[in-house]
């Protein structure tokens, strides 16, 4: 692939890797990743796949370009960031083609996820839950990897789709006696990612904040990670907190 036109269509086997500013000739044993978009499901790429001898001088290059960028000063590094959005900005339209202005959820992200979701949701109904609305493949669309938005009621605490991270539009719905049971079930999983609580009651925010067995818990806003915060996955979700340092930062009052 040349560098200079990397955003025309190419000849889909010609791709390289690219590693330390220039490109790598493909041998004839390596192997080759095929790339589909997830809203057409057209083959756009065949990428190759890394190996080992890859990995090294990847890691290896990122060290010596991190000493560098280290060096530069804030003018130099405003001026590259700059021309990467020039860049966007400039193939905006290309960039954006693979997307349809006609849908109101995308994709998932390729067939085997897709299948993920629909396996999950069927082994629900099978196992008595009860499908409010949704429960299948998108029939509108006759290409790509939609999933309708499917509620489930009646699901059971046993059932994988409410062990286990789907990662789909699913929302699966169960009743508990009270607000110490919806806690109890809640932290009853090998995962503990993002936690949302709705309540107008201040103790019951309290409460909920220090039982909660997740790495983060929003209160009356939707699950997902504040711009300006810190991602920390209890259990299976995660054995590490990113930008800790800012927040921590952020917090206090430094002399």
């Amino acid at each position: 692939m040349n560098s200079d036109n990397h955003l025309q269509e190419v000849d889909l086997a010609t791709y390289q890797p690219f590693i330390n500013g220039a490109f790598l000739k493909n041998n004839p044993d390596r192997e080759f990743i095929e790339v589909f978009n997830p809203c057409t499901e057209e083959l756009i790429a065949r990428v190759p796949r890394g190996t080992q001898a890859d990995a090294d001088r990847a890691i290896a290059a990122r060290k010596l370009a991190q000493q560098a960028w280290s060096k530069r000063t804030s003018l130099d590094r405003a001026s590259y960031l700059k021309a990467m959005a020039d860049v966007i900005t400039k193939n905006r339209v290309l960039l954006a083609s693979v997307l349809s202005k006609e849908i109101d959820m995308s994709s998932q992200i390729n067939k085997t996820q897709l299948g993920k979701i629909t396996r999950m949701v069927k082994s629900s109904v099978a196992e008595g839950a009860m499908v409010a609305t949704g429960g299948k493949r998108n029939p509108d669309f006759s290409n790509g990897y939609y999933y309708e938005p499917t509620v489930l009621l009646g699901v059971e605490q046993h059932c994988e789709i409410i062990q286990r991270e789907i990662f789909g539009p699913v929302l699966p719905v169960m009743q508990v006696k009270n607000f110490d049971e919806a806690i109890s079930m809640s932290n009853d999983c090998e995962f503990g990612p993002t936690s949302s609580v709705y309540t107008n009651d201040i103790n019951k925010v309290l409460k909920a904040s220090k039982e909660l067995h997740f790495g983060e818990t929003y209160f009356n806003r939707g699950n997902f990670e504040a711009i300006q915060g810190f991602y920390a996955g209890w259990k299976k979700s995660g054995i590490v907190v990113r930008m800790e340092n800012m927040v921590l930062r952020n917090t206090c009052k430094q002399k």
